[in-house]
């Protein structure tokens, strides 16, 4: 948030960081009542790592459910009911301009188990915002080709802050 205050600010952006760490697309939704509440101009989308995070084992899947108060599995189809349900609220309850994230690499290793599960979420974000007339900007793909074929680097390398500050930034200022 802070890059997009110091980017979009002076330009009479305001911004309000309605993100919780944790969250699953289900937790976003019941959530969603504050953010149109703020009647915002613009709404930016990134979830859906807790959501594959959730997925990798009983034991994970399990922490989430306690932890986030979930009322069912985590599975990949609730994630997309979740993010069509979220979706069509902002598109039908606001008049904001969306702008949807796809999820960033989890770990650095692109043909990992990890991230071939964030590349099945992130094709049916994409799909969805298609369907939509939504914008999905391309977290994933950006931070991908920053990596040589073939790396494996440590966990919590990098962050993806500016990447996404670029992205809504671009999106925001090209039209």
């Amino acid at each position: 948030m802070g890059l997009l205050a110091e980017r979009l600010g002076p330009q009479g952006y305001e911004f309000v960081n309605a993100r919780v760490n944790g969250n699953l697309a289900w937790n976003v939704l019941q959530r969603l009542e504050e953010v149109i509440a703020c009647d915002p101009d613009v709404v930016t989308l990134l979830v859906g790592s807790n959501d594959v995070l959730a997925s990798l084992s009983p034991a994970r899947e399990a922490r989430f459910r306690r932890y986030q108060r979930l009322p069912q599995r985590p599975t990949f189809d609730w994630y997309c009911e979740n993010v069509e349900r979220i979706l069509d609220r902002l598109g039908r309850e606001t008049h904001a301009r969306l702008l949807v994230l796809e999820l960033p690499l989890l770990g650095e290793d692109l043909d990992g188990e990890l991230n071939r599960r964030v590349e099945r979420y992130n094709t049916a974000l994409r799909e969805r915002c298609e369907r939509r007339g939504v914008a999905c900007l391309p977290l994933h793909r950006r931070l991908a080709g920053l990596l040589p074929a073939g790396h494996r680097a440590p966990a919590g390398a990098g962050s993806t802050g500016p990447m996404v500050a670029d992205l809504v930034t671009d999106a925001l200022t090209s039209t």
